[in-house]
């Protein structure tokens, strides 16, 4: 992983793909109408569809939506033309040769020019909300945060490109490692790459908040979680004995501060329902009582997970337990 988010992507050697296959199609989902264009190099990817964005419907007519014409192998559509390129398979990082199948296929990315656009959105980023200047790569990555990369645990690749009060709405809808340039290398051109034998694109057009209200569709929004996670909370690394964890919640009522829950991190967990000691310093059971001590106003609860509805996972140490929110009795427990 550290090898691919290093990499200086060789822009400079992209070239026209040669025996490139195409879907164009105007699709409908929950009412917002948006272009598709799968680009595909393996005929089995012709009937390729999601991850991200499952259960439209192709119209018969593209009523309603900009016109999209495919010249060759640029795409123009409201007023933006987007090439598309491939990167020789010889020119891949080695360890990511296999996502191509281990065949010769070249990697499918797009050039644009960005003129003044503004570029918004990939999902949270170690930078400020303008994404313009700058390159990303959507691949999770945990590592610290350092100016020009993004180890953050998220990968989003759809952007916003502004031109006034009308906006560009491009989703990728590709699980394969992808980067985006947006005026890094080049001030004024756009790149994208995706580390894949294809390029499946969702495009819109519209005023800004139509053209965001349109992508969530696409994609699915996210259910609203329970009250209690819209409140604070407190959490750091770790809390090193019992004591400071109780010190912390006596602070928080003292100040009159709202506090939904406390968080212990990665040195404190539950391992087969009973809290893991650390040296020592936490006695599960006593915490337990401490935190449902009477108090006005306050309702706590140590959540626990009952065998039944946990599964074995590997994060940060095997065997770990984790809730299965595949089973509804650990979903209505957990929200």
């Amino acid at each position: 992983m550290e090898d691919l988010l290093s990499w200086d992507v060789p822009f400079d050697h992209l070239e026209a793909p040669q025996g490139l296959a195409s879907r164009v199609e105007a699709v409908e989902k929950e009412g917002v109408r948006a272009w598709r264009v799968l680009f595909f190099q393996r005929p089995s990817d012709g009937a390729k569809e999601g991850p991200a964005v499952l259960g439209t419907r192709v119209l018969p007519e593209p009523s309603g939506l900009p016109p999209l014409t495919l010249e060759g192998s640029t795409l123009a559509f409201a007023g933006w033309r987007l090439a598309l390129l491939g990167l020789p398979h010889g020119l891949l990082l080695p360890a990511y040769r296999p996502l191509l199948d281990g065949a010769p296929y070249p990697a499918l990315g797009l050039t644009f020019p960005l003129g003044g656009a503004r570029c918004y959105g990939l999902g949270e980023r170690a930078r400020g909300l303008e994404r313009r200047g700058g390159r990303y790569w959507n691949l999770t990555a945990d590592r610290f945060p350092r100016p020009g990369q993004d180890p953050l645990y998220q990968a989003h690749p759809l952007i916003l490109c502004l031109r006034g009060a009308r906006a560009l709405g491009l989703l990728l809808d590709e699980s394969a490692p992808s980067f985006f340039d947006l005026g890094f290398s080049h001030p004024g051109e756009g790149r994208v790459l995706a580390l894949a034998p294809r390029l499946d694109l969702y495009l819109l057009e519209g005023e800004v908040l139509e053209v965001v209200r349109g992508l969530t569709l696409l994609t699915g929004r996210p259910l609203m979680p329970p009250l209690w996670a819209l409140g604070y909370h407190q959490s750091r690394y770790s809390y090193m004995h019992e004591e400071a964890l109780k010190e912390v919640f006596r602070r928080f009522q003292e100040e009159d501060l709202p506090l939904e829950s406390l968080w212990l991190d990665i040195h404190d967990g539950q391992e087969e329902g009973a809290w893991r000691e650390v040296r020592g310093a936490f006695d599960g059971k006593r915490l337990h009582l401490f935190l449902e001590e009477p108090r006005e106003g306050v309702m706590a609860e140590v959540l626990g997970m009952p065998r039944p509805l946990r599964v074995r996972g590997g994060v940060w140490r095997e065997g770990r337990l984790l809730l299965d929110l595949g089973k509804g009795e650990a979903w209505a427990r957990w929200a």
